[in-house]
């Protein structure tokens, strides 16, 4: 290396914010499933994960972690959150978090506790992502009129929708492969409200003449459910809004409304105040960040990757996405990234 590269190397260096520590994001612990957007990490690899953060970083609580330093050397802080409110984060992730003692942050979906659904994204991936053929249109409604989604090529017979998902990321996928089509069906949805989203998937389950019959491998947790994990020790409830909205498309008040609702409902729920927000899919206008502490949360995450470092604004916290690493895997990718 020339001693000019050097230098600008340095330089970069000395530029960029040391990291403060690193927040992980999670949704579930589960295997076995198709998984368009890589949501789950089984069981032995997040019990791998856990012995390396026990025993290579700094397990901290979110609140603390966001203001606070390393003070082991070689080490830096690490917090642990869940989005959306699976029963796996119960049945499965709680114990293997409690064995090692480490503290964990879940954002729940308020409005989704107890409803006995799926999440929208799922019974979608139940609906499309089947082993059968797909008719060669199917027609969803939406507040504007009717949408018509052709299927062509992506409606023959899947051997395999877990390896189909596992293939290809659902915005790289081919729009005429069956990934594409659900991804397709997916990004409509997702700008809809609860309810006209609600009318949609119906409407797609009548068309293919399923019933609605939810999946206990994709439930979501009971509210005595979530009162037995808040109760859990070392275990932060955190909000998701109540419909997991996309907030950026929706009015400042609408914003507004799921924060402070999801807040309120999960205090009544678990009988403690609820302190840290994580925007749905990430996704935020320039007002979001501003409405969260308005509605009186401490601090609030994103999906943006990155490590938390001195300048990072409480309610803008970067967090990295986990995927279904094992240990060393794990270990590597987490040295790499805060290198």
């Amino acid at each position: 290396m020339s001693a000019f590269a050097r230098f600008r190397s340095l330089v970069k260096r000395l530029r960029t914010p040391r990291p403060q520590g690193v927040i992980l994001l999670y949704h579930r612990v589960a295997s076995g499933l198709a998984d368009p957007w890589r949501l789950c990490v089984s069981p032995e690899h997040f019990a791998e994960q856990l012995d390396v953060v026990a025993s290579s970083w700094q397990p901290l609580p979110l609140h603390d972690m966001a203001r606070e330093e390393g003070t082991r050397s070689g080490s830096l802080p690490v917090a642990i959150t869940f989005d959306d409110g699976y029963a796996d984060n119960l049945q499965v992730a709680a114990p293997l978090l409690a064995e090692r003692g480490l503290p964990a942050s879940f954002f729940i979906v308020s409005g989704t506790i107890g409803s006995g659904r799926e999440f929208w994204w799922d019974e979608l991936e139940g609906l499309l992502l089947r082993r059968e053929a797909l008719p060669p249109e199917l027609t969803m409604p939406r507040p504007d009129g009717q949408q018509v989604f052709r299927a062509g090529a992506a409606a023959a017979a899947l051997t395999d929708p877990a390896t189909e998902c596992a293939r290809v990321l659902p915005w790289e996928a081919p729009a005429d492969s069956r990934v594409g089509f659900y991804y397709a069906v997916w990004r409509t949805l997702q700008g809809l409200d609860d309810e006209a989203r609600r009318r949609a998937i119906d409407a797609l389950r009548v068309q293919l003449e399923l019933r609605d019959e939810p999946r206990a491998s994709h439930r979501i947790m009971t509210t005595p459910e979530l009162q037995q994990l808040a109760a859990a020790p070392r275990v932060e409830i955190g909000a998701h809004s109540v419909t997991h909205a996309a907030l950026s498309v929706h009015r400042a008040e609408q914003q507004l409304d799921e924060m402070r609702d999801s807040k309120g409902a999960l205090e009544r729920t678990i009988g403690r105040t609820v302190r840290a927000f994580a925007y749905p899919y990430g996704d935020l206008g320039p007002a979001t960040a501003r409405l969260a502490a308005s509605a009186g949360f401490d601090l609030a995450c994103t999906t943006e990757e990155g490590c938390v470092t001195a300048r990072s604004d409480p309610f803008q916290l970067p967090r990295i996405s986990v995927g279904d690493w094992d240990g060393p895997t794990f270990a590597r990718r987490l040295a790499d990234f805060v290198r």
